[in-house]
């Protein structure tokens, strides 16, 4: 990626936004964001961690990124970093949402309690990784709600969302109650929207939501 940036004429620090997939998360999570940290901690770049079932070669991670363009610039109250105490930690190093220009990037969001952190609607797996029953309405709910808690940090609201990935753990069991709690928030709005289906996510929930939405007037950041 590195590679690639710099013969673009573009500078490592430009990253705004990452996607990272992990073929086997149980096993590589941690060291994955341990090298995460250490090779992009300091960037600030959102980040939304999933993982797939198989990557084309026979590889076990690959990033996708979204850079600033060579040459363009922003002021630096546009180009705003936003951490909030009322939305889950980060499990990595990562911010809750980024500005850049008249964009806010939003980093993959999922439903804890963002006081105890406990999963609404009950966690999909046990300590031992064991199947537990959940109920993905709360969680999708919740995950929307923490959506709104970064977006009112930053002045806008769910209003200002244009495009959302939504990433579901089980599509089949999940699909249709998850999908009536997003048109309950969302059908109003008319965001472009992705829905795929993923292995795991690096908690025992699932599902999560990265989303694009306008960023408000600089004043109010």
């Amino acid at each position: 990626i590195r590679r690639v940036i710099v013969a673009s004429g573009g500078k490592f620090e430009d990253i705004i936004d990452v996607n990272c997939f992990l073929v086997d998360m149980k096993r590589d999570f941690a060291e994955f964001n341990r090298a995460y940290k250490e090779e992009l901690g300091g960037l600030s770049a959102t980040r939304t961690t999933f993982s797939v079932r198989n990557l084309p070669t026979p590889i076990g991670v690959e990033l996708k990124v979204i850079c600033r363009a060579p040459g363009s610039s922003v002021k630096s109250e546009e180009a705003a970093i936003v951490r909030t105490s009322g939305a889950p930690k980060p499990v990595g190093a990562y911010p809750h949402a980024r500005r850049f220009g008249n964009l806010l990037f939003i980093s993959g969001m999922g439903p804890r309690d963002p006081k105890t952190n406990q999963v609404p609607g009950g966690p999909i797996y046990d300590a031992n990784r064991q199947p537990l029953e959940y109920n993905v309405a709360l969680q999708t709910q919740a995950t929307i709600d923490n959506i709104k808690t970064v977006l009112d940090s930053c002045g806008a609201s769910l209003s200002d969302v244009v495009d959302i990935q939504c990433y579901l753990v089980n599509m089949d069991r999940d699909f249709k109650a998850f999908n009536e709690v997003y048109r309950k928030n969302f059908a109003s709005i008319g965001p472009t929207r992705t829905t795929m289906a993923i292995r795991n996510l690096p908690t025992p929930i699932g599902v999560e939501m990265k989303c694009i939405a306008r960023a408000p007037a600089v004043a109010k950041l």
